[in-house]
């Protein structure tokens, strides 16, 4: 360490320790457009049907299932999350919708083909989204459950968690993108409505791609930033650089505590003291006892 004093407003820690909410909403966010690029990137490139069409439901039901995997209640006492539950209601509704969607398409058909295609779709249709659901759980599941896994350890789990998650919506947004581009072709599917030419299906797929792509890596980013922000206060406390705060050691690891002092000037003098959060042995944040 250099010596020199931290850049920290005396007696408030930096916001590192507080809220990941940002973080978790937008990895929730990527993995839909995650999903639903590669979701139209399958049906368009392998089975030459409007992918773009398909990504649409795909993203609102990706999103909806991403939202319900945060909600921490579990089935009774084991640690089998609701949201788990509802991976296969939700894939045989998005196949409800996908072919509903894509009923209605069809040149000759009107909104009535529309509940025809959903029951069908969520019927018959498991012969497509059965499969489907299963490479789900491969490619978007298993990463999200060993984030999870690693937010059981506390607060630096759950950012390292969420940058296994944001990595992976990253890589599968931007291998969707090249997917759709190579096999679906710049203009496979496009519609032309009353005059309005709409984007083609590679192009819907290639830019929901694209946002996963970003968003992920944001996700990474912000994830990693917060990490080290606080490795790098938690090492000035306990090089004594910055007033106000101290590194206590527990049997459990350490504990970062913020000191207030009322003055000479207050009725009695004394020093408030506020363990603030739980380190590891290594300085990682465990728990946070206090909002930041």
């Amino acid at each position: 360490m250099s010596g020199r004093r931290a850049p920290y407003v005396l007696g408030v820690i930096p916001d590192a320790f507080g809220s990941q909410k940002t973080l978790a909403r937008l990895n929730a966010v990527a993995v839909a457009f995650a999903l639903a690029a590669c979701t139209g990137a399958t049906f368009g490139a392998l089975l030459q049907l409007p992918g773009g069409l398909v990504a649409l439901p795909t993203f609102f039901c990706g999103l909806l299932w991403a939202a319900l995997l945060r909600i921490p209640k579990t089935l009774g006492r084991s640690g089998l999350r609701w949201g788990w539950l509802a991976s296969v209601p939700l894939a045989a509704l998005n196949g409800g919708l996908a072919c509903g969607v894509l009923f209605v398409a069809e040149p000759t058909a009107d909104l009535a083909s529309l509940p025809v295609g959903i029951v069908l779709g969520a019927t018959v249709g498991v012969l497509f989204w059965g499969p489907a659901l299963t490479v789900t759980l491969l490619c978007f599941g298993v990463p999200m459950a060993w984030a999870q896994r690693l937010a059981a350890r506390g607060l630096a789990g759950t950012e390292r968690g969420e940058r296994i998650v944001g990595a992976a919506c990253a890589v599968l947004g931007a291998l969707a993108s090249v997917v759709a581009h190579e096999g679906m072709g710049a203009t496979a599917h496009s519609i032309d409505h009353s005059n309005v030419q709409l984007p083609s299906g590679a192009e819907v797929v290639q830019l929901a791609g694209a946002i996963a792509f970003v968003l992920g890596a944001i996700a990474v980013a912000l994830a990693t930033q917060r990490e080290r922000r606080r490795a790098t206060f938690v090492a000035q406390v306990e090089a004594g650089a910055v007033p106000r705060f101290r590194i206590d050691h527990a049997l459990e690891g350490k504990v970062l505590v913020r000191i207030e002092s009322q003055g000479r000037g207050a009725y009695r003098v004394a020093d408030y003291e506020e363990e603030i959060c739980l380190l590891d042995h290594e300085g990682a944040a465990t728990r946070v006892r206090t909002s930041a």
